[in-house]
């Protein structure tokens, strides 16, 4: 992910600093508070005085690193509930004013972002956790759906794709569980394509490719 990337998402934070300061103080109305924190993977709960933090977490990969980070910062701030949902990212609930602005800078060091993980934006791009282990997979599709992901980074201040954007990598054809209804499923139509070109054009390719 390039640096220069991340450092402009971590300078829009006190963007949503100074709207969340507002929004606890009760000076923001909830409606126009999530216009904002939307984009920064922020969310109010109906309780007033809680908010939820969205961690992407590209193609559901955490490193001992970042799930030490969740970990560390669970015990640090008394979080109540972290909830993994299906699009593989992670979110942090019951936050106060404090826990969520800091949370929200401190993951940077570990690589985590919540920039776009909300609001319309593309979302946490999607992989099978059995990627490079599981039988009958063409191969491993990790690197290529983590790569997806930085890239889908770039397009966040674009505008230029559908709301709740959302790609998934599958690891073999017809995959047993259904991805969100939102869900573009590019690779599955390209291994599609690649089971209909005969052995030997493959074989050709790969030796150009190489």
């Amino acid at each position: 992910m390039g640096e220069n990337l991340i450092e402009s998402f971590r300078k829009e934070l006190p963007t949503f600093f100074k709207a969340a300061k507002e929004y606890f103080d009760g000076e923001l109305p909830k409606k126009d508070y999530k216009g904002i924190s939307g984009g920064f993977g922020c969310y109010a709960q109906r309780e007033d005085d809680k908010c939820m933090l969205r961690l992407r977490m590209t193609a559901g990969s955490m490193p001992k690193d970042k799930l030490k980070f969740i970990v560390d910062s669970a015990k640090k701030y008394h979080i109540s509930k972290i909830h993994f949902t299906t699009c593989q990212a992670v979110q942090l609930h019951n936050l106060g004013y404090k826990a969520l602005t800091e949370l929200a800078e401190a993951g940077y060091d570990h690589g985590i972002i919540t920039r776009g993980t909300g609001g319309d934006n593309p979302r946490n791009t999607m992989c099978s956790p059995l990627s490079g282990v599981e039988k009958g997979e063409y191969f491993d599709v990790m690197p290529y759906a983590k790569a997806a992901g930085e890239y889908a980074l770039t397009l966040i201040h674009q505008g230029k794709i559908p709301r709740k954007y959302k790609v998934v990598f599958p690891i073999r054809q017809r995959m047993p569980l259904t991805p969100p209804s939102t869900t573009l499923d590019l690779w599955q139509e390209v291994m599609e394509s690649l089971m209909s070109i005969p052995l030997a054009v493959l074989a050709q390719i790969q030796e150009w490719a190489c």
